[in-house]
């Protein structure tokens, strides 16, 4: 935790130096609110669940930390590993989607065994 309390103490003199008043806490780059220590914990930069994701840490204000992670950073995630996803992973992923073919638009799922017992296998799809 020295790294951060180092990190509190230089983001404490910043903010002395650009506004003339001392915080008691941190003030927080979002909410602009002086957050007791407490309140505090060690942010992500990068989320693990990135494919090359830093390590490092940063000191954040535990409940902006915490909604942002519930909220947009699921999404934000999926979003950006989309492009190392297989063929499989991103269609499994997919809420609904359908394919254009011959000028009819069809509704897709992805079968699974128990879609084999309902559905049986064509190898003509066209008729």
């Amino acid at each position: 935790m020295k790294k951060l309390d180092d990190q509190i103490t230089r983001f404490r003199e910043d903010y002395f130096q650009v506004t003339g008043g001392r915080a008691k806490g941190f003030v927080c780059p979002i909410t602009l609110e002086d957050v007791a220590v407490d309140r505090l914990c060690a942010g992500h930069i990068l989320n693990d669940a990135l494919g090359a994701a830093s390590s490092k840490k940063v000191i954040q204000f535990r409940d902006v930390d915490h909604y942002f992670g519930a909220t947009i950073e699921p999404d934000l995630i999926e979003f950006l590993n989309f492009p190392k996803m297989s063929v499989e992973e991103r269609l499994r992923k997919a809420k609904r989607f359908s394919i254009k073919l011959d000028g009819k638009t069809y509704e897709v799922f992805r079968a699974g065994p128990d879609a084999a017992k309902k559905f049986s296998k064509s190898r003509d799809c066209g008729s």
